[in-house]
């Protein structure tokens, strides 16, 4: 009695049968890769970001007439109703200043829906505008008291980076050690436009 012939040609595999022939963890890392590749697309889509970072960054760069050491990149929600808009910053560090002291700086605002250039921001180290005595007086008119030591100093705060003179004035503790203070109030003053932006007073007790 002949044996019946055997396939040497059995029928491939079919997807859900290899799925099905995973080991579990196997299976586990494949549900969370294709999750995770439709939370992405799903992101970008609602999000309404259709410009990529490299897009945007050369729109930017396009803008500028200098070759920038670090170039940044973020996305922020601006204007009503919020709309995505891509910030792009340049800049030169100082190599005689801080971390936030630049030679060059720029800031540029790409539309990251349409890729359209919306403006562009170029300071230059004499920007600052308000001298520090004026910041100080502009701060010291928010103060109620006497101070015995008044410090200033330009930061870049934000992102972008914008100039701002921190005046800090103090009342020393002459009990207590070198950062113990009977008041203390830091005031923040636009460098660019003179105006007050915040006022910050502490007294002894306030924990």
């Amino acid at each position: 009695m002949l044996e019946p012939e055997s396939d040497s040609n059995p029928e491939p595999r079919r997807p859900l049968d290899r799925l099905r022939a995973m080991p579990r963890q196997t299976k586990l890392l494949v549900a969370v890769g294709a999750v995770l590749v439709v939370s992405l697309v799903s992101f970008q889509s609602c999000s309404g970001i259709e410009i990529s970072e490299e897009d945007a960054v050369a729109t930017a760069r396009a803008e500028i007439d200098f070759e920038p050491e670090r170039t940044e990149a973020r996305v922020l929600r601006q204007g009503f109703p919020p709309a995505p808009v891509w910030v792009v910053v340049f800049t030169v560090p100082d190599p005689e200043g801080g971390r936030n002291d630049f030679l060059r700086h720029a800031a540029v605002r790409v539309d990251a829906r349409t890729g359209e250039l919306i403006d562009v921001e170029i300071s230059e180290p004499d920007d600052g505008e308000i001298s520090e005595g004026d910041a100080v007086a502009t701060a010291r008119a928010e103060i109620d008291f006497e101070p015995e030591r008044t410090e200033a100093r330009v930061l870049r705060q934000g992102f972008p980076p914008a100039p701002v003179w921190v005046v800090v004035f103090t009342v020393p503790d002459p009990e207590g050690g070198r950062n113990d203070f009977l008041r203390h109030a830091a005031v923040r003053v636009d460098a660019r436009t003179g105006e007050l932006i915040d006022v910050e007073i502490s007294e002894p007790d306030d924990g």
